[in-house]
């Protein structure tokens, strides 16, 4: 989950920037990487935060309800 989270902003800014690119003539090999490059980036960090909440919360992750209010 954490994963698509962070996904979605970051492929739709990437697609932004590639159309801008492509509609200045300015789009090459290096841009297309470099934007790979981010969205496998962000992908990994929003896997790992969400991780670390399933580690460290894992009530809330079976879906019995926040782990604040669990007494």
């Amino acid at each position: 989950m954490g994963g698509i989270v962070t996904a979605v902003p970051t492929i739709l800014f990437s697609a932004q920037f590639a159309c801008n690119r492509v509609i200045e003539g300015e789009f090459s090999k290096e841009t297309l990487f470099t934007l790979a490059y981010l969205c496998t980036a962000s992908t990994a960090v929003g896997v790992g935060l969400a991780a670390a909440a399933a580690a460290i919360f894992p009530v809330t992750m079976l879906g019995a309800g926040p782990a604040a209010l669990q007494v």
